[in-house]
């Protein structure tokens, strides 16, 4: 009869883990043999296993899946031979990380502009990040590189010298507990107004006062009545929602004021072919209070 040597197993000390992220666990074997098992536990549900090397270590590389977040209680078992027996190490309480949640990056920018003239090309990263950077590009060239507000977004004025179409992307870093990720690409068409295009003027129409947190209407026609392109609301550099497409010269925006005061007003028309750009401003006063009598009613503004 062969008598079994007596195996003791220690788990060696578990770094931080996170899910989504490859870590790896290790074993130190006294009394067993190369090429022996060890299974690797957390609390009664083997999450893998390796083999003894010469040194008696055994190790296995770990990748938390999501929903393996939170707290495991991990062991280690060297399975029995003819030669050594059974052994399970002490146990270790660990807490799995989520991990990063993942983001969507989304561009917000016009569809068309004139040559030598600014154009603010902006991205929205969701959830909100609070952190890290969105990095534009045309093609494989980098446009600018923001940090991301709190709001989620960055932007970057860019003005094209030459025309044509631009391939725009935006490229979120990534921040603490938040995946990067890229925008899905969007064309820009850079037009170089010829003899024949048109000179346009808008107008804007908007509530000379408006209520916080109650949504109006923003307004803006273009002369002649044009048909292409998209008319971008501001308030001072910051944009107010998505470009507006342009048809029969009009374009408008639902839009919700969350703080109070005057704000100024513009309104950027990019473009289209056949017409050149224009714009106009005006400013809306923001009160807590809800509008009453004439104070709903719309100012038209007229810009170049």
């Amino acid at each position: 009869m062969v008598t079994k040597n007596v195996s003791t197993t220690v788990l060696e000390p578990v770094g931080p883990l996170k899910a989504g992220v490859e870590s790896t666990l290790k074993s130190k074997v006294l009394g067993g043999r190369a090429g022996d098992l060890v299974k690797f536990f957390s609390g009664t549900n083997e999450i893998g296993s390796g083999a003894l090397d010469a040194a008696g270590a055994a190790s296995f590389k770990w990748k938390p899946a999501a929903n393996q977040a939170g707290p495991h209680d991990l062991t280690a078992k060297f399975l029995a031979t003819p030669f050594a027996t059974e052994s399970v190490s002490a146990v270790q309480s660990v807490t799995v990380d989520p991990g990063d949640q993942t983001t969507q990056t989304t561009l917000i920018m016009p569809s068309s502009s004139p040559i030598n003239v600014d154009v603010i090309i902006e991205a929205q990263v969701s959830p909100f990040p609070g952190a890290g950077t969105l990095t534009f590009k045309n093609g494989l060239t980098v446009l600018g590189t923001a940090p991301v507000g709190a709001d989620g977004k960055a932007s970057v004025t860019q003005n094209f010298t030459v025309p044509g179409n631009k391939t725009i992307t935006a490229v979120f870093s990534g921040a603490p507990g938040f995946a990067g990720s890229t925008s899905v690409a969007q064309t820009l068409n850079i037009t170089d107004p010829g003899a024949a295009d048109v000179a346009t003027t808008t107008t804007l129409n908007v509530p000379a006062i408006a209520q916080k947190g109650v949504f109006v209407f923003l307004r803006a026609n273009v002369a002649p009545r044009a048909n292409g392109g998209t008319v971008q609301f501001f308030s001072g550099a910051e944009p107010l929602g998505n470009p507006a497409t342009v048809k029969d010269g009009q374009a408008s925006l639902s839009y919700l004021f969350t703080t109070s005061g005057v704000r100024d007003v513009r309104a950027v028309y990019s473009g289209a072919p056949g017409y050149l750009g224009s714009e106009a401003s005006t400013t809306v006063t923001v009160q807590d209070e809800p509008v009453t009598g004439g104070g709903g009613g719309s100012l038209p503004n007229f810009g170049s």
